[in-house]
């Protein structure tokens, strides 16, 4: 069965990012992480930002590093078990920018054009916290699917970010609530991205 996002429906499994250009990736049964450690939240009413958001400023092998390891704090909205980013919790490590023109010409396609590694992403399980440096589990054992970093990033023009990724047995969004990004600022923000083990309810709103 294929999940949809709409009004009063239910979804089994899944784990869902909006990005910045406001695309849904949703994969039912995909299994991250510590699936569940965060418990079960409903949401009543008003605008809630559930993910929290750093700049990277460097990437080498499994270990990260960003400007501010506080900036993924959840100290006063009780989104998260753990308070500060720890063993176990899951993050998404996304590029924003990086593409550039080889050649111009004015045209209708304004000349070529290449990605780089703009919209390059994944997930990654945290390991260990060290100050400003985050380290990846490397380990692929069920029912873990991350294992490690693979992707290659341009801390320097890229613009990329980590995400922290709650980890829901259950989230309802109702009526009242929606679920939204942190504005994308030109270094962070402008994704949601959610981790549900069983049922994600939608009577609200998300709005990346």
């Amino acid at each position: 069965m294929k999940p949809n996002i709409v009004p009063g429906r239910t979804l089994l499994p899944l784990i869902l990012t909006l990005a910045l250009i406001g695309m849904a990736f949703i994969e039912p049964n995909f299994v991250l992480a510590d699936s569940g450690q965060d418990g079960e939240r409903i949401l009543t009413t008003g605008a809630v930002i559930l993910n929290r958001y750093a700049r990277v400023t460097a990437v080498s092998g499994n270990t990260i590093t960003v400007t501010d390891i506080t900036l993924l704090d959840d100290t006063a909205d009780d989104h998260y078990t753990n308070d500060t980013l720890s063993s176990g919790d899951l993050l998404l490590i996304y590029e924003a920018q990086g593409a550039s023109f080889t050649s111009i010409t004015d045209d209708a396609t304004y000349g070529a054009f290449v990605y780089g590694q703009a919209g390059v992403y994944e997930f990654a399980v945290v390991e260990s916290v060290n100050g400003n440096d985050i380290t990846v589990s490397s380990t692929n054992t069920p029912p873990y699917s991350c294992s490690g970093i693979t992707g290659t990033y341009d801390t320097l023009e890229g613009n990329v970010q980590v995400v922290r990724v709650p980890q829901y047995t259950n989230l309802t969004i109702q009526s009242g609530a929606t679920v939204t990004a942190l504005p994308w600022d030109g270094e962070t923000g402008g994704i949601i991205a959610l981790h549900v083990q069983n049922n994600l309810t939608v009577d609200g709103t998300i709005d990346a």
